[in-house]
């Protein structure tokens, strides 16, 4: 098949946003390598001054620690999922992606990528067999073989944004097929060359079907539109649906795409300051001379000559700023480092310098609790959804089977214990206050039902259906205090 038949993108498949999205969260070589999209060329600045300005330009990262934070807190203490097979189970929970990653780190390495991109796909699958020297798949004879090299165990494989090209929906809203496209460099043995390969995969309900191509030329890295990708021989599956679980997050609760414009603006408010700094710090030599070819030997500094008529008298002297701009710039770095946070609703707690006082304040808990704990209830119910369907499709071998076909048990056989930790955390603080409120519930029986009524939304609400929870509410609001002992004395 053509390679630009296999290259075929999706309309919403956007690289180049991507490829920014990981650079502002991975930074380092990632980030260098997009300078000028972060930085770019001024209409009148000298090609030097510009290449001068790129080399000495930096980044403080906000993004990925605001990430790390999120995901940390959705996964503690830990997820396990009940209703899987002991075995299954107990394999996948300290190797779930087939090279010794845990069930945890896996999916909060997925959680990271929502977070991120806004969705990640996640791929039961199973090993692929070793790569030959010809850059072929080694056949193996019989199926001991491959038992023997752990190619018949499934697993889960994330699919990174960038290598997922093409997709489709069925009319459920559930996908039909998704085409990725890999890119590699394989050395299959200390004497073979390296060469770069690219693999394109179709999955669909019924097989995987994989496109290959690898380099033979030193002088052709990567292949031409025009040449031809052998395809490998198809392997079904045998769920009866596409094994691949997609997560995706509203828009709003992005936060790679929330906080991607407020950090380009930071960085390029902080290095256009530090730029007027390193300007700033060589105060500009300005000589008046007669003689126009005597030109001062300088160091690190620049120097401005002006030339004097047969009047005047040779000078020398120094320009330099009022630092006036330096500290409107400091002003306006500071104000979009604080816009990050913002964007986050924690400002109370960690973008508003002036807050130290009230961190640690039972006002600024409640005040934070709900944008940041209805996020975070958001985000483990989405990985819960996502964790039952790729148990059930993970522990497809261990069911029974009709006309050669697993029959896959429903999803909502299989329970995800754990992902409450900020709920422990948030329920803890407005327990506390709730009982600190002495005078509150003595005297106002609504208070005492309102308080009530909080508590059992934040207790139950993803661990009882609706009509359970209405029922609570009603009796709640139903309830009505003791009669007063003291008042019936009187």
């Amino acid at each position: 098949m053509k390679v630009s038949e296999l290259n075929t993108h999706h309309p919403s498949y956007d690289r180049a946003e991507i490829d920014v999205l990981d650079a502002l969260h991975e930074g380092g070589k990632l980030w260098r390598a997009l300078l000028s999209t972060w930085l770019p060329q001024s209409p009148v600045e000298p090609q030097d001054l510009y290449n001068e300005r790129k080399a000495r330009a930096n980044y403080t990262n906000h993004l990925a620690p605001n990430l790390a934070l999120t995901s940390a807190r959705v996964m503690a203490p830990g997820a396990a999922v009940d209703g899987m097979a002991d075995d299954a189970w107990k394999r996948l929970a300290s190797d779930a992606d087939g090279a010794g990653g845990s069930w945890l780190d896996l999916w909060t390495e997925i959680l990271g990528t929502v977070l991120l991109h806004g969705r990640s796909l996640v791929w039961v699958d199973a090993p692929q067999a070793p790569v030959g020297e010809d850059g072929q798949p080694v056949q193996l004879s019989t199926f001991a073989d491959a038992e023997y090299l752990g190619l018949t165990r499934t697993y889960l494989r994330q699919v990174t944004p960038a290598s997922l090209i093409d997709w489709d929906h069925a009319e459920t809203g559930r996908l039909s097929w998704v085409m990725l496209h890999e890119v590699s460099t394989d050395r299959t043995s200390p004497t073979a060359p390296r060469r770069r390969a690219h693999t394109w995969t179709a999955i669909d309900a019924q097989q995987v079907r994989r496109w290959r191509w690898v380099q033979r030329d030193a002088n052709q890295p990567d292949p031409r539109p025009d040449d031809e990708a052998p395809e490998l021989p198809a392997t079904p599956h045998g769920f009866g649906e596409i094994p691949v679980v997609e997560l995706v997050v509203p828009s709003g609760l992005c936060i790679g795409h929330k906080l991607r414009d407020p950090s380009v603006a930071h960085i390029r408010l902080q290095n256009d300051l530090r730029w007027s700094l390193y300007r700033a710090m060589h105060a500009l030599l300005c000589i008046v001379a007669k003689n126009h070819d005597d030109r001062p030997s300088l160091g690190a500094g620049y120097h401005y000559q002006l030339f004097r008529d047969q009047d005047g008298a040779d000078s020398a002297s120094y320009a330099e700023p009022s630092g006036a701009n330096i500290t409107l710039g400091a002003a306006e770095v500071r104000e979009a480092e604080l816009s990050i946070y913002r964007v986050l609703h924690h400002m109370a707690l960690t973008g508003d310098a002036s807050a130290g006082d009230r961190q640690r304040s039972g006002e600024s808990k409640t005040m934070d609790w709900q944008p940041s704990t209805l996020m975070l209830r958001a985000y483990a119910k989405l990985l819960r959804t996502a964790m039952r369907n790729a148990a059930r499709l993970l522990d497809a071998p261990h069911q029974p089977s009709a006309g050669g076909k697993p029959v896959l048990k429903p999803a909502s056989e299989y329970t995800v214990v754990g992902l409450e930790g900020y709920e422990r955390e948030s329920n803890d603080d407005f327990l506390l206050q709730a009982a600190q409120s002495m005078d509150a519930r003595e005297i106002s029986p609504s208070f005492r039902r309102a308080v009530a009524m909080a508590s059992a939304r934040r207790l139950l609400a993803d661990e009882v259906s609706d009509e359970l929870m209405a029922a609570i509410s009603a009796e709640i609001e139903a309830w009505a205090p003791p009669p007063d002992p003291w008042s019936m004395g009187a």
